[in-house]
């Protein structure tokens, strides 16, 4: 059975934990949850989209986008306008 579960409802029973996030860039995120939660779960981690440049890789990766930018229409300051118009395109 999978669950979704939020930082409010840890500490979970058992013992693996599947961390999922949309970006791995800097690696902060992933790190922060093997720092906290490392010790008490065997963690895999899993990414939509991988931009090679942390130190950090994901157990899973939809797909890896190097040095590309990541505009996503969930994020409230996503405006593609606003993006094209500040890269000169």
């Amino acid at each position: 059975m999978v669950e979704q579960l939020f930082a409010t409802d840890l500490p979970l029973p058992g013992s693996r934990m599947l961390v999922v996030d949309d970006l791995l860039d800097s690696g902060r995120t992933l790190a922060y949850m093997l720092e906290k939660w490392g010790e008490e779960y065997d963690i895999d981690t899993a990414v939509l989209y991988d931009k090679g440049v942390g130190l950090m890789r994901a157990t899973f990766t939809a797909k890896a986008i190097p040095n590309e930018w990541v505009c996503f229409p969930w994020e409230p300051s996503f405006s593609p306008i606003r993006k094209l118009a500040a890269s000169g395109e």
